[in-house]
């Protein structure tokens, strides 16, 4: 684990990963399937509690709940490389980094606070200007 993060064993941490550019992950159910089938062999290898997972066509936002500090930071690392490396097989690229070098994993300290954060994760397409309505986003199925 790297020496700048601490991660606490039963706590909720709000997880924002974002791509460098574009916006590959359109729903599409491919994509769709594909990084939901990675977030489960991830979480096979390192068990963390999904409390929620939001895709957008330019970053992910999740709710994680720690159960072991170590395999916290082994799931988001494994699942950023293994979906980095399938939309680069997916798009022909090679050889430029796909995520943005830092991500947001701030601890959410209360109840309200994580049902705050849900909400956004909920909201977060229509406040995108993605679709007029959350019931429009077809990822959301």
């Amino acid at each position: 684990m790297s020496s700048h993060n601490l991660y606490i064993s039963g706590q909720v941490y709000e997880l924002t990963m974002s791509v460098r550019t574009g916006l590959p992950f359109v729903p599409h159910d491919y994509i769709r399937a594909k990084i939901l089938s990675e977030l489960a062999v991830q979480q096979s290898r390192y068990p963390v509690d999904i409390l929620n997972f939001a895709q957008l066509p330019n970053h992910f936002h999740f709710a994680l709940r720690v159960l072991c500090p170590t395999d916290f930071f082994r799931f988001v690392g494994h699942f950023k490389s293994e979906v980095s490396h399938a939309m680069n097989r997916m798009f022909g690229t090679t050889g430029t980094t796909f995520w943005c070098i830092k991500d947001d994993k701030p601890i959410i300290l209360s109840p309200d606070k994580v049902e705050d954060r849900l909400v956004y994760h909920l909201l977060n397409p229509a406040k995108a200007g993605l679709v007029d309505s959350i019931l429009d986003y077809r990822d959301w199925e």
